[in-house]
């Protein structure tokens, strides 16, 4: 029974019921803590994402030089000159054609496709696919 008399003498008014931090002021300093985590953890995303962006367009630059500079060797490689360049190299004689090695092509029916004033001009005519400049060189 000593024991239960120990305790009735302590000082109750040095007891402390409530909380020592008020409530909304607690509520206020999580809010503004989590809100600063929020905002330190987007400010990171953007710079990480900064960073990819900045790789890709150096990327996306190197590409683009590459393909000009492929452009311009197919552009190069296809000439005129380089052709008659590389066929002289292997040996291939060629030529314009002549007359008897165009071929004429029967018109197939190109101008019955809704241009009437073209249909009556050309009424009763044959038409043939002709090069241009043929006659130059037979």
């Amino acid at each position: 029974m000593e024991i239960f008399k120990a305790r009735r003498k302590r000082n109750r008014k040095k007891r402390v019921e409530g909380n020592m931090v008020p409530v909304p002021f607690a509520a206020l300093v999580v809010s503004l803590g989590a809100a600063v985590i929020a905002y330190l953890w987007i400010f990171s995303r953007c710079e990480a994402i900064g960073v990819e962006i900045k790789s890709l367009e150096a990327v996306a630059a190197d590409l683009e030089e590459k393909h000009l500079n492929e452009e311009l060797k197919w552009t190069r490689l296809c000439s005129p000159q380089n052709i008659e360049r590389i066929l002289s190299r292997n040996g291939v004689k060629m030529g314009y054609p002549t007359g008897r090695q165009v071929v004429l092509l029967a018109d197939a029916g190109v101008w019955e496709s809704g241009l009437d004033h073209l249909d009556r001009d050309m009424a009763g005519e044959r038409h043939y696919a002709k090069m241009s400049g043929t006659e130059r060189h037979e």
